[in-house]
């Protein structure tokens, strides 16, 4: 739902005339239907189940739900802070090229912090980047991330197993080879930027 940007809202609150912020089941399973969700049975009923409404067990609370889905879309709490720009979740691409355990995760998370503090903002990689994928599809080779980091002097900052297990996490199968997806590389830096930057509230 979130990678899709599906508003699950629009939806299901057709089934809801009386505007009581419940449904019963099976409307809410023809609504996420008619959302294009391609859910299984299981995974329906633990939705259902997680979000059925206290002592009406046959009707489920869509409003809890879309809040829930919300929170991914859509930064809370900014008219407190009106100078914060929101930011936009971004969903990771889960392949089983892509698997990290929890030792590679804490690795990936510390070359990502170092990496951090030199966003596009401040040393512009991304135009490096785009000058390396001629092709303009958003992926290129290890070799050129690695021509890129060194020409912004980033490489240096990583060891060569942050480098391995960032080139996985940001890892992308093009044809026979696997490439890197460095929109995703910069957006995350970016947010990571953001947030740690950020004044709390």
């Amino acid at each position: 739902m979130v990678r899709e940007g599906v508003r699950p809202r629009e939806f299901v609150s057709q089934f809801d005339p009386r505007h009581e912020r419940v449904v019963p089941r099976a409307d809410f399973y023809r609504g996420l239907a008619a959302a294009g969700l391609a859910l299984t049975p299981i995974e329906m009923d633990t939705l259902m189940e997680v979000f059925s409404a206290p002592g009406r067990r046959r009707y489920v609370e869509y409003e809890r739900f879309c809040e829930t889905v919300g929170e991914s879309l859509v930064q809370g709490g900014l008219e407190r802070a009106p100078l914060l720009a929101p930011l936009q979740h971004v969903p990771a691409r889960d392949t089983p090229l892509n698997y990290l355990n929890y030792e590679e995760r804490a690795l990936v998370a510390a070359a990502l912090d170092k990496l951090s503090h030199f966003p596009d903002q401040l040393s512009n990689i991304m135009e490096v980047f785009k000058d390396a994928d001629k092709e303009r599809c958003g992926t290129i080779p290890r070799v050129s991330v690695e021509r890129a980091l060194c020409q912004r002097g980033l490489l240096a900052r990583l060891s060569a197993r942050e480098r391995d297990l960032l080139y996985k996490c940001f890892g992308y199968r093009r044809g026979c080879g696997d490439e890197v997806d460095y929109r995703a590389l910069c957006k995350a830096l970016d947010v990571l930027h953001a947030t740690s930057s950020a004044q709390p509230c």
